[in-house]
């Protein structure tokens, strides 16, 4: 017996409600000035011209909230090396500073009246940047030659993760009748849900409770992200989520558009709001794949499987994302032994990464 879908009529005649549906009195409308390079230094940021146009009612950089004791976005979860060494972690500024690290990363929060104004007043922004070498794709950034492009991470690894019983998966693979190998490339992919990002803001000048509604898989960690980042506790902030036009993961992670509307609602003491256009889902929302895994099979003369190994590189990106680094997909196999260096790659965002895809790919050879 299937369980009925009661919210079906509603969404089908048009009474559902969407974050861009959300419109209170006094709303703000909000634009990101984004980096146009991948990776530099912020020589210059001319922001007074923008401050000046017509209906702009504020410019923010990170200099604002680091005077509010804003703190970074960070990975929710931590991976250690097989050494036994905490994964490396660059700090993630809800804004950039002074270095830029991939196309699309958020430098300047542009508020106004109007959606035109706050638009206008990006337009307005004067940025001269540095150029510095970039990196393109995870085995590129893993090359002798390949440029840092963080100096905590030379070799531009953030971590070496290995599980399984190597030595009895490597013992197998030697002696079995048959082995297969296959070196599968995972390419970025762009969610691109219907609904893009969005989010509004709003701050209780009695209370000093923030509210954020956006659309999400889940509020209990957007509530603890967003706290972090505004210098404040979790109680002091309430996460609500009506519904969500098509996620597929995208829409868990906490992202800096979300932080900056609560923090200029607090500033501005009225609701901000920004929508994502389609040029930013797919610049700036958290990808997928990105990833190479190099599979080695091992069978008995009967097509048993005596063990599995897979060498895997998956792309970070700049940051790493600020939910979770690893997401493996594990079968149980006689002997199995997967390795994960993962490096940080200037461009790209932040992703997901899968080991779905070389298990399948491997069985259909057999």
């Amino acid at each position: 017996m299937t369980m009925p879908r009661r919210e079906d009529p509603r969404l089908l005649t048009g009474r559902g409600c969407f974050i861009d549906d959300l419109l209170p009195v006094g709303t703000a409308h909000s634009v990101v000035y984004r980096s146009p390079i991948a990776h530099g230094r912020i020589q210059t940021l001319g922001l007074e011209a923008a401050r000046s146009v017509p209906g702009v009612l504020a410019v923010y950089t990170q200099s604002h909230l680091d005077a509010n004791s804003g703190g970074p976005l960070r990975a929710r979860t931590s991976v250690t090396s097989s050494d036994g060494q905490a994964m490396i972690e660059p700090e993630r500024s809800v804004l950039a500073r002074d270095m830029v690290k991939y196309v699309g990363h958020p430098v300047a929060f542009i508020v106004g009246e109007t959606l035109q104004a706050a638009l206008d007043g990006v337009d307005a922004i004067d940025a001269v940047y540095g150029d510095l070498p970039t990196v393109i794709g995870c085995e590129a950034a893993l090359a002798k030659a390949a440029p840092a492009i963080w100096p905590q991470a030379p070799d531009n690894v953030s971590f070496r993760w290995e599980l399984g019983n190597g030595d009895a998966a490597e013992t197998a693979i030697a002696n079995a009748d048959h082995v297969v190998r296959l070196t599968v490339h995972h390419p970025r992919l762009v969610v691109a849900p219907v609904e893009p990002r969005g989010a509004l803001g709003q701050h209780d000048p009695e209370t000093g409770r923030f509210t954020l509604t956006t659309p999400s898989q889940g509020t209990v960690a957007l509530r603890a992200a967003m706290a972090e980042s505004l210098g404040c506790a979790e109680e002091q902030v309430r996460v609500l989520t009506q519904d969500v036009g098509g996620s597929f993961a995208v829409k868990i992670w906490p992202y800096p558009e979300q932080v900056l509307c609560l923090f200029a609602a607090r500033d501005l003491d009225r609701p901000v709001k920004w929508i994502a256009t389609r040029s930013e889902t797919t610049l700036c929302d958290a990808q997928g794949r990105g990833r190479v895994d190099h599979a080695t099979l091992a069978l008995d003369d009967s097509g048993r499987i005596l063990a599995f190994r897979v060498d895997a590189v998956g792309d970070l990106g700049a940051y790493l994302n600020s939910r979770s680094t690893v997401d493996l997909h594990r079968r149980r196999l006689p002997h199995l032994r997967s390795q994960l260096p993962d490096s940080s790659a200037a461009l790209s965002c932040p992703r997901r990464l899968h080991q779905r895809a070389a298990n399948r790919r491997l069985s259909r050879r057999r």
